[in-house]
């Protein structure tokens, strides 16, 4: 436990596209630190971590994971955890395994190497930001960008948003979410072009293969009924929140024996990563609740599933694969530690602006096209809320300043029908510049040295005692 800044999700307004307007702040006790954690499934002999490294910030991850692969970073980083290894033997791949709203008191039971805590940052606090290296590159677009486009990258989740985050424009990149418009996955390719993926009846037939011992799957009744150690309950399939869970692993599995079937992406050279987050235990904790007999049976599923799916990246590259898991707390567990704040501070709005604030989600929206000074009064108003009923809390508006150094979320639909049009992840810095100095500054210095030494050498030659050309020309006298 320690006194780390964390993100309060509170308030919105009642119109769920409206133009966002900040959000909020609260620096304290995290009573649920403990629950945010970097895990490292497996790793390499070349990959090597201090013993005690501290905290790693959250808008870090991803560049430690590039360093990992042995390539630069847009900017250095504060945490010193990782540490220096053979920059000839780096790991062919790094996978990562996420789960989003980890409901509060509950934790994965998973087999890990080393568990490392997280420091959660403003600018990462959701998953899908975690893969942003830095305001206009995600981790894939990074890799890519350096690898000429022919490493292989997949991000999943049945969050469009979350997978958003992951878009890279690569021959070999793959984006997938869920779409309720066709009722089944849909797959971006790294030129925007979309596919379809599997349907819900591909789903169906899928699921029982990713069961554990006291999962029994009815396709028939459209069930999957648990029976297993102290939980006893049923998934309706056709209920959407049940559905997501199984939908998201099956695929996640389908994927990967899509990639297992294509050996030569796997030995073509170029580093590979791959982003995997399940999303669905949001939907899971707002339909069954926290403590619901459904959450207990997904936690199970999930311990699992990430040892399985450990294991098959782990045999396809031969154990030269980086494999680590990230998780979040629940947005609930965080409203629920600061429930008399969030009250005191929604009495005061509705007070002033009516009801146009009753909905607690991650970010505070207004009406849209609002005028730049209605926002900032908006605004004002807002903060001078919080001065009065809840000193502990900040709230950070937006502004342009803001939106130029932070990535936003991207409809991957409207990337598809625009796909000539450069996303806000490209960027305009040569991350090949670092490697291509390195090249010719070594090389120079080389050569230097080797003229110099050459030069030394030849200078204090003896023609007639070191030359070999002198000693096989050299004529003897005859004496008679």
């Amino acid at each position: 436990m320690g006194f780390y800044p964390i993100l309060v999700l509170l308030i919105a307004a009642s119109v769920s596209n409206g133009e966002f307007l900040g959000k909020f702040i609260f620096h304290g006790i995290d009573d649920n630190q403990d629950q945010t954690a970097f895990s490292i499934y497996h790793k390499p002999d070349s990959v090597h971590f201090a013993p005690t490294p501290g905290p790693l910030p959250s808008n870090e991850i991803s560049s430690v994971l590039s360093l990992s692969l042995g390539l630069s970073i847009p900017k250095d980083i504060t945490w010193n955890g990782l540490l220096a290894g053979s920059l000839f033997d780096r790991p062919k791949a790094a996978v990562m395994l996420s789960v989003e709203n980890l409901p509060k008191d509950s934790t994965l039971k998973t087999k890990a190497v080393r568990n490392m805590p997280v420091k959660m940052t403003d600018d990462a606090t959701k998953i899908g930001e975690v893969y942003s290296m830095s305001s206009k590159q995600s981790i894939t677009s990074h890799v890519n960008q350096i690898m000429g486009g022919k490493s292989s990258t997949l991000s999943i989740s049945a969050d469009e948003d979350t997978a958003a985050f992951g878009f890279s424009r690569g021959d070999h990149s793959k984006t997938a979410f869920w779409s309720d418009m066709t009722n089944s996955w849909r797959i971006v390719d790294g030129q925007g072009k979309t596919s379809d993926g599997l349907t819900k009846h591909g789903i169906y037939k899928r699921i029982a293969a990713i069961l554990p011992n006291g999962f029994k799957h009815d396709n028939e009744g459209k069930k999957v009924i648990v029976n297993h150690k102290d939980v006893q309950v049923n998934f309706d399939l056709k209920n959407h929140a049940d559905f997501k869970l199984f939908s998201e692993l099956v695929f996640m599995k389908w994927q990967f024996e899509q990639l297992a079937a294509k050996k030569s992406l796997i030995n073509d050279g170029a580093p590979d990563v791959y982003l995997l987050s399940v999303s669905a235990l949001k939907d899971l904790e707002s339909k069954h609740g926290e403590n619901s007999k459904q959450i207990k049976a997904a936690l199970l599923l999930l311990e699992s599933f990430i040892p399985q799916i450990v294991s098959d990246y782990k045999t396809l590259y031969r154990g030269d694969v980086l494999i680590v898991g990230f998780n979040t707390q629940s947005e609930a567990s965080d409203l629920e530690n600061h429930h008399t704040d969030v009250d005191n501070i929604l009495k005061s709005l509705k007070t002033q602006f009516g009801h146009e604030f009753e909905h607690i989600v991650p970010e505070l929206h207004s009406q849209k096209n609002v005028e730049k000074s209605v926002h900032h009064n908006l605004c004002g108003a807002v903060q001078g809320a919080i001065a009065r009923f809840a000193p502990s809390l900040k709230f950070k508006c937006h502004n342009d300043e803001e939106s130029a150094h932070k990535v936003y979320r991207r409809s991957l639909m409207a990337t598809a029908a625009n796909p000539g049009m450069p996303g806000n992840l490209a960027s305009k810095y040569d991350s090949m510049f670092p490697v291509i100095f390195n090249i010719w500054f070594w090389l120079l210095v080389v050569i230097a040295l080797a003229t110099y030494s050459i030069s030394v050498a030849m200078w204090n030659m003896d023609p007639g005692r070191d030359s070999i050309i002198y000693r096989l020309t050299e004529q003897r006298i005859k004496n008679e």
